[in-house]
Formats: C-alpha cells, sequence, structure tokens
C-alpha cells in the first residue's frame, strides 16, 4: 500500500507518526512530517536521519499552509495524526481544543479532497464513542462528516 508513495502525516513527530514511519519509511517514496511542534520534530530527527524524511513546521489550523504543502508535495497518502489529546488540556481550553480538533482537521480534509489525494486516513478515538470530555467530542464531530467525506468539501 506505501511502496513508491509519498506519504504525508499530520501529526507526523508525535507518538503515532514516529511509529508509523518507521514501519512504512522502507517503502515509502517520501515521508512528510508536518507539525507545530519544533522540539519532537527536532528529537524525531535526532532518532531518524533518514533522506526520505521531510520535516515541516506548520499548524493544521492555517488553511492556506495546509494546502501550500498538498501542492508542494503532491502527496499519495494522507494521514490526519494532528489533535489536541490531553484530556485536562481540551477541558481547561476548549476554543483551542476545537480549532485544532475541528477547524484544523477540517482543514486537512477539504484539502485533501481539493487536491485530489488518493487515499486520507483519519485517527480518532474510542473516547469519540458516547463522549463525555471535550476531547471526546471533538474528534466525533469530526468522525461524522469525515464519513462523509467522499462527496466533496465539508
Amino acid at each position: 500500500m506505501m511502496k513508491d508513495k509519498v506519504i504525508l502525516i499530520f501529526g507526523g513527530s508525535g507518538t503515532f507518526g514516529t511509529a508509523m514511519t518507521d514501519k512504512i519509511i522502507d517503502e515509502a517514496k517520501l515521508v512528510i512530517h508536518y507539525d507545530r511542534d519544533e522540539k519532537n520534530q527536532y528529537l524525531s530527527k535526532q532518532k531518524n536521519h533518514d533522506s526520505k524524511i521531510v520535516r515541516i513546521i506548520g499548524d493544521i489550523r492555517d488553511k492556506e499552509a495546509v494546502d501550500k504543502v498538498m501542492k508542494c508535495y503532491k502527496p499519495d497518502v494522507v494521514m490526519l495524526a494532528s489533535a489536541m489529546k490531553h484530556i485536562d488540556k481540551c477541558e481547561a481550553y476548549p476554543d483551542e481544543c476545537r480549532k485544532t480538533n475541528i477547524d484544523g482537521c477540517i482543514n486537512v480534509i477539504n484539502s485533501a479532497i481539493e487536491h485530489d489525494i488518493e487515499k486520507l486516513v483519519f485517527l480518532s478515538t474510542d473516547k469519540a464513542t458516547s463522549p463525555t470530555t471535550i476531547y471526546g467530542c471533538s474528534k466525533l464531530f469530526v468522525e461524522i462528516p469525515y464519513n462523509q467525506a467522499l462527496s466533496g468539501p465539508l
């Protein structure tokens, strides 16, 4: 599935992005880590110096920047692993949670549709099932339209 593909991972220097990169790097043509966490980008590079990994500092809240990376690299596969994931922080800063987990994810989904991306993978959580937290609600809020995304931009 990943052989000779350009893979763009939003949240690429996080737990999922790093683990996925380790699994696909040998097959992939190129793996792009798009992440706003400068420290994790740095730490990721210390662990894996592979020249097939491109690291970009950016935020999914910025639709123009998301479009720019899609246009520049023309990925075959997009993986959306970006999230504000700490439940206590989401409860304390619900607007920030919404901006990242809802608005930012919708930016990526729409950009993937607009750039005719072959495959889009969206990571969610078990906390989106009957959610009782702002984090769970934010993930569920995106799951529903994500499942309808094949019909066009949200």
